[in-house]
């Protein structure tokens, strides 16, 4: 008689992780938009980024456009992330192409976390509830 040495299958238990944090320029920050609280929060200050937007002035000197246009997203990174976000992530520069690159950054973070979630709570729910068509096939068959 032979023995095999097979081990009982191992499931993998341990959820996915998915990261929250968001580093840019030396500065971590915890971004939750599976959190309902962060994620009201969230759409309220990109409500209010936008109406900074539409209001940002098309007159006067391109260096005070320039100001404006930094001085409206230090002001969204403190709204959002507390006072003292803005300076750390954009830095004493006072820059448009340093705010685009940060936002850039910002919301690829929240598009890949978003996408995390999505896939991760997909697979979850396709893990335990199975295929709708399978279900289906397998009642018609039973009759």
């Amino acid at each position: 008689m032979s023995q095999t040495n097979e081990s009982p299958m191992k499931v993998n238990t341990e959820p996915q992780q998915i990261n929250l944090i968001w580093e840019y320029n030396d500065s971590s920050f915890e971004l939750d938009i599976g959190d309902a609280e962060f994620l009201e929060h969230y759409e309220a200050v990109m409500e209010r980024l936008d109406d900074a937007e539409k209001a940002l002035k098309k007159d006067g000197t391109p260096s005070e456009r320039v100001r404006a246009y930094d001085k409206m997203f230090r002001d969204f990174y403190d709204d959002l992330l507390g006072d003292g976000a803005g300076d750390a992530i954009l830095g004493a520069k006072c820059s448009i192409i340093n705010c685009d690159n940060a936002f850039e950054s910002f919301l690829a973070f929240i598009d890949a976390q978003s996408t995390a979630i999505n896939t991760r709570r997909e697979n979850v729910a396709g893990k335990y509830s199975g295929n709708r068509a399978q279900r289906r096939s397998a009642q018609y068959r039973r009759g």
